[in-house]
């Protein structure tokens, strides 16, 4: 049987140190923990500021890197989001976004967007609290006002919120 020599040797010896004229060395670090969130248990994944050295062309796209980053750390990469001066997008390259050597993208969870849409109209909001007013039934406690003794019922929930 012959010696075959190692292949993984072979390729580290064939593989060329990075050219700093085509590529940019820079760290990835997240700015809180990094948490592979499930129904049944979470897992921290990368603590926050542990700094992830890269190397990439200048001209390669941060698809990579977020992709790369997320299989590296068992995240899932669309929970992620990436920062350099603004938040970083799939074609944005270093070399697009002026990044230079030594250079610090921050990485956060993606938050998901607040709804601003309301639940119903105003006009229907109010017109349900207005109702409430007037129902006996629900009410947890009745106000006598006045002279007369009005009774008005509350409701002890609508009270404290207030």
């Amino acid at each position: 049987m012959a010696n075959r020599p190692n292949a993984r040797a072979a390729s580290d010896s064939q593989r060329a140190a990075p050219d700093p004229e085509n590529s940019v060395e820079f760290c990835v670090k997240p700015a809180e923990d990094l948490v592979l969130e499930g129904t049944h248990k979470s897992l921290l994944r990368v603590r926050a500021n542990t700094p992830y050295s890269c190397i990439m062309l200048k001209s390669q796209r941060f698809a990579s890197l977020f992709r790369h980053y997320a299989k590296h750390h068992g995240l899932d990469k669309d929970t992620l989001v990436f920062f350099f001066t603004e938040e970083l997008q799939n074609d944005d390259t270093p070399e697009s976004v002026h990044m230079q050597r030594n250079d610090e993208i921050v990485v956060r969870t993606r938050k998901a967007p607040k709804s601003n849409i309301p639940i119903c109209a105003d006009s229907t909001y109010f017109s349900h609290f207005r109702s409430l007013l007037f129902d006996r039934e629900d009410a947890d406690m009745v106000f006598v006002v006045g002279l007369a003794k009005d009774q008005v019922p509350a409701h002890k929930v609508i009270l404290t919120a207030r």
